[in-house]
């Protein structure tokens, strides 16, 4: 029979090769096998020493759940970024759809890393763009031109285009996505306390009554009146 070295006390003890076949005869008795093997946590972020049982030793890498969490992410970014990302697309006869992680508004997310700048979230249509194109700079926008309309999820690079910031707020606005940023003034404004009619009032006021007191007929602070009179607040109503 073979001789081998016992993997917990370094003895040799001779073993069957039926036994060698099946992966068993590491250990030469019941005691070693039983005694705990000191490890390091493979997460970078912790290298912390545990101890497992030895049987356990090829199968625990980590010394919990969370560090076991982080090393498989760690492992997946480890990967090169044009392998990761086309793996989750799915590519139809107009838009190539995105099926990985989502934020809320339906845009397409990736988790990066950035030289001295560490991991962070990126958007899946920004980093096809620059697969495709090359690098972009933090001030450029990347914005969606689907030709059936805009789709968030679409990371095609047929279907996309370069803007500033406000290239892509108007572009939002033109499309009836951000209704809520075109300017709403006076009586138009969700907030609004006083009407049209009541500011004209109140300039009517001026002279006749204290701010004072105008500002507590009308329930607002004293700022408020101050303002309207100076014309700095409600200036777009006559």
């Amino acid at each position: 029979m073979p001789m081998v070295t016992c993997q917990n006390c370094g003895r040799e003890f001779r073993v069957p090769p039926s036994t060698l076949a099946r992966g068993s005869g590491k250990y030469c008795s019941r005691a070693c096998f039983h005694v705990p093997v000191t490890l390091i946590c493979a997460n970078p972020n912790c290298r912390k020493s545990f101890r497992v049982p030895p049987s356990e030793t090829s199968r625990i890498q980590c010394c919990s759940t969370p560090c076991q969490f982080v090393l498989k992410r760690l492992q997946a970014l480890a990967r090169p970024l044009d392998e990761r990302f086309w793996t989750k697309v799915h590519k139809t006869t107009t838009c190539w759809l995105w099926t990985g992680a989502k934020d809320a508004f339906g845009y397409g997310r990736i988790s990066i890393i950035i030289p001295s700048k560490g991991k962070r979230s990126e958007l899946a249509h920004r980093i096809s763009y620059m697969l495709t194109y090359g690098s972009l700079q933090d001030d450029i926008n990347v914005l969606h031109n689907c030709p059936g309309g805009d789709n968030p999820a679409c990371v095609n690079p047929a279907h996309l285009w370069l803007g500033t910031h406000q290239d892509n707020t108007q572009d939002a606005i033109t499309k009836g996505r951000f209704k809520y940023l075109t300017p709403r003034y006076g009586e138009a404004h969700g907030m609004h306390r006083l009407s049209d009619d009541d500011v004209r009032t109140i300039r009517r006021l001026q002279g006749q009554m204290s701010g004072a007191d105008i500002a507590r007929h009308y329930g607002v602070s004293r700022t408020t009146i101050s303002r309207i009179l100076l014309g700095k607040q409600r200036s777009k109503t006559i």
